[in-house]
């Protein structure tokens, strides 16, 4: 459940829509989208990191504003056809999926630019407190996996087992790494797969300096 926080943090700052390149018109008017879908993704980050005080209310918070049934079969607040679970979370049927397009672009340059301009900003809103109670040990052994000898026999492998994201890899992943890291290779393996690694290894080392 760490790991969808610390994928959280990480691309919670990519957003946006490609830039028209024909008009300067069109220019400008894409560019306002761009930032307007900018500014939506860093306030969905600050609404999440508002309830750092309950991790699974934050948990449940980012499952029902950014995913659906059909991505994320497995969340009990996004298949509870109750409500009771968004509820006790402090959510509303109105705040489901309410983010989900602010989280549809990943691209790692959007991602490098956007940690760039609000990265200050975004992580003095975590405390170093909560820091290392939520995500420290995860940051830390995502870093350290990346950087160890067996990462890239691992990814090729995991790659070539599931050369599209689906529910077996985790399960890949495991058989692949005799479920040492298989953790971190399935977070790796999504940021691969989404072509941001090389932006999110340099966020998470940004991260590591700050709270070190």
């Amino acid at each position: 459940m760490k790991k969808l926080l610390l994928a959280l943090l990480i691309i919670a700052v990519a957003a946006g829509v490609t830039v028209a390149k024909d008009k300067d018109k069109a220019k400008a008017k894409a560019k306002a989208k761009i930032e307007a879908k900018d500014d939506a993704t860093v306030d969905a980050l600050k609404f999440f990191l508002s309830k750092q005080a309950d991790y699974v209310m934050m948990l449940r918070a980012y499952q029902y504003t950014v995913t659906d049934e059909k991505n994320n079969s497995y969340s009990y607040v996004v298949t509870d056809k109750s409500g009771q679970a968004a509820k006790e979370a402090g959510l509303t049927k109105k705040d489901k999926g309410k983010f989900a397009g602010a989280f549809a672009n990943r691209d790692g340059a959007r991602i490098a630019q956007l940690w760039a301009e609000n990265k200050d900003a975004l992580m003095a809103l975590l405390p170093k407190a909560k820091y290392e109670e939520l995500l420290k040990y995860d940051v830390d052994a995502a870093v350290t996996y990346r950087e160890s000898a067996n990462y890239k026999t691992h990814m090729a492998a995991l790659v070539k087992a599931c050369p599209k994201p689906s529910q077996e890899v985790s399960d890949k992943a495991g058989e692949i790494c005799n479920w040492e890291n298989y953790k971190q290779l399935t977070f790796w393996y999504r940021r691969t797969m989404e072509k941001n690694d090389e932006a999110t290894l340099q966020v998470l080392k940004d991260i590591q300096a700050f709270y070190k």
